[in-house]
């Protein structure tokens, strides 16, 4: 499809879409609107209406569990299953409703950070200046594109403005925290925010560094900072800029097998850099009509080496480096009281080199390798009927490596106007979406030169189609919501590797895949101050096409470490007797299980190919206590019962962990606020 008839499509949609004015242009209510902004169409609009499965992580939520990694509140979230390979630090992966670890796009402030092909190492993603977390489950590529096909999780940072406490406003205030624990861990932390006037921001700082684990050789050291900064610069025009830095240094272990079958090398380390820059403009250019122009550009460069030794006369360096640029231009257009539309082009350029340095071969590099994909994307959404709410969206894709793809996706939501006294049950919502996704194959799978792995430029995107259906319901006047989901996805042309290839290419579009199962989610407050949040996932997977002989991926079974059954319960606890010394307690207490699930012994003597493992349950608790206004004690405790297990075979995972220390606030006013 050339330019010209990809932007009639694109220019009918829009016509299409916004057709059925109901009344003259103008905005939407300001009441109840929350701004989610990985709904199914990129607009702000209340949640009650979003037919998504969504789930909101909060700051409340966040500060009171002490958590530090985004991988520890993740495992809250129904339909998500986190899978870390050994203790902190090391590589981790995500399965959204048993899809593959790269088919759920993560972004920051709506800027992508998943590097080349979707993948993305949550083991060393922090939660630093984080105000919420905003998750949505099920095929977003219509909104967002490639690498959306299980959903879509946005960290949405800190801005800084006027903080109100007590009745005043302070402009101004600075944080600084330190905790020490177990294995030799050390956290100190810095954050400042505020706003003066139009400005507006926010900057945090983390130093973490850890000497040991449950496994030897599991050093860990990192440095993160944050920043979001903001100006107002008339009523109708703003801009924000938001970047964030880190950098870490890990000790791992490069066999396949895991330490618990084979001696750790103390001489094999990974250490990465990653940024990304964002620039947001939004422009109000008339009351129906908003502008936004997003520009960003992210790097990620990394080292993985393995140094001869004792151990065997092996040794080398891996290198590898990935940029991408994006402008992403768009248009948000309330056609009327109750429709939203948005429409928008995206351009994107990513770029990628890897170096293969062994001790018995000359240094091997493949060259830079470049694509570009633009973007025109349309989505609408409309309440139809009082309490009825449409969904749709289509998005074009033309990429430079595998041509012009699009995908799509409707949704329906429906509250039941209706009460019944005996147990406080009113208004049911009923919410429906299909959609399809897709996941372009890697820079590496694509171009590859290396002779243990050569690339296939003919690689077609990896295509998903998923299909939901779910019930909310609130129970006992609102203070508890039940929710139940079912899910469906299918997946086709997934990408796998042939070891039995000598030369030529090595990766194709060899397998099929189908997920699904039930999410169960309860909320409850039974006491004041006590929020209950409870989950749990029933998830049957199977590989249902397999071209190439593996023993990661055999027709038939299960696919790998996704569990049929996972749960998590927290429990967030702020006494409010009345007390003055017995309300300055909080707790946060996480159970969660994970179920059995197969996965590989990675070639070990003496073992299956594929095993089992087992399931295994954690308790981590969190305690804090405000000593007065500008002083609190922290603590927590990461699976207090020291239960072993491994959520990848042969990688134990660590142990009790306990973490304690300080955090100290000061707040500043202005001249103004002081009088």
């Amino acid at each position: 499809m050339n330019l010209f008839a990809r932007l009639v499509v694109f220019g009918s949609l829009i016509f299409l879409l916004s057709a059925p004015g109901y009344g003259a242009p103008g905005t939407p209510e300001d009441g109840g609107t929350i701004d989610v902004k990985v709904n199914a169409t990129r607009g702000e609009i209340p949640l009650s209406e979003i037919s998504s499965s969504t789930s909101i992580i909060s700051r409340e939520q966040i500060s009171a569990s002490g958590a530090q990694d985004v991988l520890d509140v993740l495992r809250w979230v129904p339909g998500l299953q986190v899978v870390q390979t050994g203790g902190k630090g090391q590589f981790t992966s995500l399965f959204t409703r048993g899809l593959e670890s790269n088919h759920t796009l993560i972004m920051i402030d709506g800027f992508q950070i998943t590097s080349d092909g979707g993948t993305i190492d949550l083991g060393t993603l922090t939660l630093d200046n984080v105000e919420r977390i905003e998750v949505v489950r099920g095929a977003g590529s219509a909104a967002f594109g490639s690498d959306a096909m299980g959903g879509v999780i946005n960290i949405v940072t800190r801005t800084g403005g006027a903080i109100t406490k007590d009745g005043e406003t302070s402009h101004l205030r600075a944080t600084t925290s330190f905790e020490a624990g177990t294995f030799g861990s050390m956290l100190h932390k810095n954050h400042v925010e505020g706003g003066v006037g139009p400005f507006s921001g926010a900057f945090e700082r983390n130093y973490y560094h850890r000497l040991d684990s449950t496994i030897d050789n599991a050093d860990f050291m990192e440095t993160t900072t944050a920043g979001n900064f903001g100006f107002q610069v008339t009523d109708e025009l703003s801009a924000r800029l938001m970047f964030r830095d880190r950098s870490n240094d890990t000790e791992i272990f490069s066999g396949g097998a895991g330490p618990r079958f084979a001696a750790t090398d103390p001489n094999d380390r990974s250490r990465q850099q990653e940024y990304i820059v964002g620039a947001t403009v939004e422009h109000r250019t008339t009351d129906w009509w908003k502008q936004t122009l997003r520009v960003s550009k992210f790097r990620q460069s990394g080292r993985f080496t393995i140094r001869p030794n004792t151990m065997g006369a092996f040794g080398g360096r891996f290198l590898s480096e990935f940029r991408r640029q994006t402008y992403d231009w768009q248009h948000t257009f309330f056609t009327s009281d109750r429709n939203t539309l948005v429409a928008g082009f995206e351009w994107e350029e990513e770029k990628g080199q890897t170096k293969d340095v062994t001790t018995f071969s000359a240094p091997k590099s493949d060259p830079t390798n470049r694509t570009i994909n633009r973007g025109y994307y349309v989505n609408d959404h409309a309440e139809i009927l009082d309490d009825l709410f449409l969904t749709g969206g289509i998005r074009f894709d033309d990429n430079s490596s595998f041509g012009t793809e699009h995908t799509y996706r409707v949704g329906a939501a429906y509250t039941l106007d209706w009460e019944w006294e005996c147990f406080g049950i009113h208004d049911t919502k009923f919410r429906a979406n299909h959609g399809t996704g897709l996941k372009e194959p890697t820079l590496f799978e694509r171009f590859s030169n290396s002779p243990f792995a050569r690339g296939n430029p003919s690689l077609k995107p990896e295509e998903g189609r998923s299909w939901e259906f779910g019930v909310d319901q609130p129970l006992f006047n609102g203070d508890a919501t039940f929710s139940y989901t079912y899910f469906h996805n299918t997946i086709k042309k997934l990408i796998d590797f042939d070891s039995s290839i000598l030369s030529g290419p090595q990766f194709f579009n060899a397998g099929r895949a189908e997920t699904m199962g039930h999410e169960l989610g309860l909320t409850a407050t039974p006491l004041p101050g006590l929020t209950v949040n409870g989950n749990v996932t029933f998830q049957d997977t199977e590989a249902t096409r397999a071209k190439i002989a593996s023993t990661s991926f055999i027709e038939g079974d299960r696919l790998l470490r996704r569990a049929d059954v996972t749960a998590s319960v927290n429990a967030h606890y702020r006494p409010q007797l009345n007390d003055e010394f017995l309300d300055r307690f909080e707790t946060f207490v996480t159970f969660t299980y994970v179920g059995d699930r197969d996965d590989v012994t990675g070639g070990a003597a003496g073992l299956k190919p594929r095993q089992r493992n087992s399931g295994y349950t954690r308790t981590d608790v969190a305690l804090n206590f405000e000593v007065c206004e500008n002083l609190k004690l922290i603590g927590r405790g990461n699976n207090i019962f020291n239960n072993h297990y491994e959520e990848v075979l042969g990688f134990p995972a660590d142990g009790a962990t306990f973490m304690g220390g300080v955090v100290l606030s000061v707040d500043l006013k202005t001249r103004d606020d002081e009088e």
